[in-house]
């Protein structure tokens, strides 16, 4: 996806948490197009707030941003523990509200887009790995819903995309 934005003409801004994939993915675009790239955890807010501002300063403003994050969590037994339950949300749920109005900051009356990837675990429940990633995904669809109708009078769009199960390299690792 970021290959067709870069032939484009697109200026394109990655994250991640784990710098050797970043650096490997950066190296694959690079020659495509503008890229610009910061480590970051989606999960800690001001963070989030900074990686914007950052890409807003270094490309000069943000038009679209995309959330795409997302894990599972393995129950020790029969229960998730509280450690579980906060990584799941923090990971899934939280990532995109601050990914959101990180976004919103630098296109309110601007205009722009956001997507938010779910997943069609949100609307077909699964059990063992997923039982709490299907939950979350949901939360998304109604997040996505609910801040298309609060942005929508700033000229912002807010969409979800629900793809189905995807081999990942995270995925290809557990299997």
């Amino acid at each position: 996806v970021v290959a067709a934005f870069l032939k484009k003409d697109a200026k394109v801004a990655i994250c991640a948490r784990k710098e050797d994939e970043l650096k490997a993915a950066y190296e694959e675009m690079k020659g495509l197009g503008e890229v610009y790239w910061e480590v970051l955890d989606v999960t800690d807010e001001a963070g989030v707030y900074a990686f914007a501002d950052h890409v807003a300063e270094k490309l000069g403003g943000i038009d679209a941003w995309v959330n795409n994050v997302g894990a599972t969590v393995f129950k020790d037994g029969d229960e998730f523990t509280g450690k579980d339950i906060d990584f799941i949300t923090g990971v899934c749920f939280k990532s995109a509200v601050f990914g959101a109005q990180a976004a919103f900051r630098h296109m309110k009356n601007k205009g722009g887009a956001i997507v938010n990837i779910s997943s069609l675990a949100a609307r077909c429940p699964t059990a063992g790995r997923s039982t709490l990633y299907g939950p979350m995904k949901a939360a998304i669809v109604n997040l996505t819903q609910t801040l298309a109708g609060e942005y929508a009078a700033y000229g912002v769009r807010v969409c979800c995309v629900m793809p189905g199960f995807t081999v990942t390299p995270a995925v290809r690792a557990t299997i």
